[in-house]
Order: structure tokens, then sequence, then C-alpha cells
């Protein structure tokens, strides 16, 4: 039986094979966690706005693995998986971007994205955005920090899917009725 892997990568940017990886997690289904830290080469093309929403300092990536080596490593752990997570799509294009660059098959074709589901079972119940805060905030649980480390978005994006996976009725309608009275409670400011 495959294993579902969930995936979260930050990046230098948001273009693959120009933008690099530089931080890799995977959550499990088992519950096992896969995490490290990986060297970017070309950090001078890195964009600001994503070297930010990482928190990316040099001084915190001296135990960084090169980028062969983290090539090699999404090879071994995602082999025979069902990756997913939160925007997927993303993900998957920036680790076949980087196994493609060395020749490395980094095995990424059975992907699910989160935000279909979200789409499919929170937006009718009135859910706004399908960014992973406001699905968070919507089922009632905790968002990533506002720094994003890829553990935590692949630790998130898979509570994320086992909450919606097994939320029955009584559960969405709870979340519809909460976030129903949440639209029409006055604001502060009114």
């Amino acid at each position: 039986m495959r294993r579902l892997a969930f995936v979260d990568v930050e990046t230098t940017g948001l273009e693959p094979g120009v933008a690099e990886i530089i931080e890799v997690g995977i959550a499990f289904d088992d519950g096992r966690e896969v995490h490290f830290k990986v060297k970017p080469e070309h950090i001078e093309t890195a964009h600001p706005k994503a070297l930010e929403v990482n928190g990316y300092r040099p001084e915190d990536w001296g135990d960084a693995i090169s980028q062969h080596e983290a090539a090699l490593r999404l090879a071994g752990e995602l082999n025979d998986c069902f990756v997913g997570g939160q925007g997927t799509k993303f993900d998957v294009k920036f680790i076949d971007a980087l196994g493609k660059k060395f020749g490395i098959d980094i095995k990424t074709r059975y992907a699910f994205d989160l935000v279909t589901l979200s789409y499919e079972h929170l937006m009718p119940l009135g859910l706004k955005s399908l960014s992973m805060g406001p699905v968070c905030e919507f089922i009632g649980i905790d968002p990533e920090p506002k720094i994003h480390r890829a553990i935590n978005g692949a630790r998130k994006a898979r509570e994320v899917f086992g909450i919606l996976l097994r939320a029955g009725p009584l559960k969405r309608f709870w979340w519809w009725l909460r976030n129903k009275f949440r639209e029409q409670k006055p604001s502060r400011n009114e």
C-alpha cells in the first residue's frame, strides 16, 4: 500500500528552475517526518519577499545539504508515495525541476491537493479563501506560524487532511454554524 506524503518546500522565489528549494518538510501519514534545509547555490537571485516569508538567514543554514543531496534524498523518501499538501502543484514543480537538474527521477506523479478538498468540503459551508490560514481558522485549528517552515506546512497539511477526511455531517454543520455566527457578529468598530 502506498503511503501518503504531505510535502512542503520553501523556495527563493516562485519560478521553478530559476528559484531554488531551500527547505523541505515531509509529514507521512504514519507519523514519520523528514525535515532538512538545502544550501542555495544562487542566493543572489532570490526574491527578497520569498526570503522574508520563509525566514531565510545564512547563519541558520549552516547544516544545510547540497541541492544534489536534496534531490537524492527526495527521490528516496517519495518513492512509491502519494504526494500531497497545500498547493501541491507548486511544490511538485520545484521538486521535479530539482530532480531534472541532476537527472534524478523523483516520483511525484500521484499528487493530491488540499485546495481541492477545501473547495469541495468547505466552500459550500461559507469558506471565503482556500489559503491554509483561513482553512485552519474555519475548521478551528491553529494556523501555521507567520515565518514559514517547511515541516510546519507539511504537518499542518497532514492535520487538515485528516480532519477533512474524517469530518461527518455533524462536524460540517458545526463549522457552518460557527462561521455563520462569526460573520454575523458585529465588529468592534461598528
